[in-house]
Parts: C-alpha cells; sequence; structure tokens
C-alpha cells in the first residue's frame, strides 16, 4: 500500500487523504489533529506535503525536489522537522543512506533551513520541558538534543541491552525518546519497551537494560511479547 487513508474510529470508512500520484508515505499529525504532514516520492525526488484532512487538499510545503523522510511538526505547528538526501545519493546507494541532513520549513510553506548533518540519528521529537531544542536519538551516540540552528548538541543518555555470544560489547537501545515533560525516557531494546526516569547528572549516564531488575534506575517494562513504533500521548 502506498497511499495514506484516514478513517473515523472506531467504525469509519477509509478515505485517502490526496489524490496526488505517486507514492506517499511516513503520515504526522499536527498537534492540533487537524493536518497531516507526509512525503511523496517519484522516481526523481519527492517533497513535503501538508493536508487538512476535512477538506482533502494537499499543499506542498517543500520548495527543492530530494529524498525527504520523517516530517514531524513543531509542537506549535509552526514548523516540520525532516531529514533530506540528496536524490542521486539514495539513487546511487539504492536506499536511504550516505549524505543526508536535519532540515526544518515553515509549515506554511518555503525554503528549507539546514539544522545539521543526520549522522545516522533520527527519531525526531519535542518536550514542552524545552521547546528550544530539538531531540533525536543515534544507537552511536544516544538521546541527544540539539537548538534550532543545530549548535550546542547534547547527550542526555546511552542505553544498552543485550550483548550477543560473540559480541564484545552490548548492543544499543533501538530507540528513545523523551516524554513531553521532559522527566522519562521511553526506550525501546530489541522489542522491548521500557520507561526510565532522565537522571540530570553532570555527566552522561548510561544505563544498562540486560537485567532491567538490575538497572542503575527504576526501570518499568511495558511490554510482554514485544511492540513497534512506540511514542508518547500529549
Amino acid at each position: 500500500m502506498d497511499k495514506l487513508y484516514v478513517m473515523d474510529f472506531p467504525g469509519g470508512t477509509p478515505r485517502r487523504v490526496s489524490s496526488l500520484e505517486g507514492n506517499e508515505a511516513n503520515p504526522s499529525w499536527s498537534s492540533d489533529g487537524q493536518w497531516l504532514a507526509y512525503v511523496a516520492w517519484a522516481k526523481d525526488g519527492g517533497q513535503v506535503y501538508k493536508v487538512n484532512v476535512a477538506s482533502g487538499r494537499p499543499i506542498q510545503v517543500t520548495q527543492a525536489r530530494g529524498y525527504y523522510t520523517g516530517p514531524v511538526w513543531s509542537l506549535d505547528n509552526s514548523r516540520i522537522v525532516m531529514t533530506r538526501s540528496p536524490a542521486q545519493t539514495v539513487i546511487e546507494s539504492g536506499g536511504f543512506m550516505g549524505a543526508a541532513e536535519l532540515v526544518w520549513v515553515s509549515s506554511a510553506g518555503g525554503r528549507a533551513t539546514v539544522i545539521a548533518p543526520s549522522n545516522g540519528r533520527g527519531g525526531v521529537h519535542f518536550s514542552r520541558a524545552d521547546t528550544s531544542r530539538i531531540y533525536l536519538y543515534g544507537g552511536g551516540t544516544g538521546l541527544v538534543s540539539v537548538r534550532w540552528d543545530g549548535t550546542d548538541e547534547r547527550t542526555h543518555l546511552r542505553i544498552t541491552g543485550n550483548r550477543g555470544a560473540e559480541a564484545t560489547a552490548a548492543a544499543n537501545a533501538n530507540g528513545a525518546r523523551l516524554s513531553p515533560t521532559g522527566n522519562e525516557v521511553l526506550v525501546q531494546v530489541a522489542s522491548d519497551l521500557y520507561v526510565m526516569p532522565l537522571i540530570q547528572t553532570g555527566e552522561t549516564p548510561t544505563i544498562g537494560l540486560a537485567a532491567p531488575d538490575n538497572a542503575e534506575v527504576p526501570v518499568r517494562r511495558l511490554t510482554d511479547v514485544g511492540a513497534q513504533f512506540p511514542a508518547w500521548s500529549g
């Protein structure tokens, strides 16, 4: 399936959010629930659009064609952050690898502003605890944040999981997201989800979850059989 649909819950009838050609992916709700941002892809690149789900009329918000992924609305819905890769890089590598950068664009549309190289980091999100910062996660770097201009990078937390039989070190967590209130972290290790407090110390803490009951901080496991695509409400 390469089109986006919405429906009233429960029992509604699915309907497409637009009538555009090409692939549609990576939908993201605005905080007021009225708009979706999403990526439309074609062979020569793509654009990011927003659509009012009531009207169904898509509006292009990016100007330059490229391969965009993961658009996310800022908390006040004024900007949309995404990862952008040059079309030629993606075509030559056969996937979203190589050079990529985090950019933001006004939700009203316009030129994209570069934040910083993505360096393999993703999972962009925000916290009401500090709206001047963009939070993201990379397995090698942990939970980090930067300002909107990419400066003042901070590493808040590193998380590891189990160590394989032949591994020399514990595997990094698959993802981590700061809570909207800024005091807890939702962590995915393999297919399991955990919640832990964010400890503010002088040094970046590294929390091992190979044995959650023996972790350095209180850890609560949320899953019994595994999960994917975790997100906070609010």
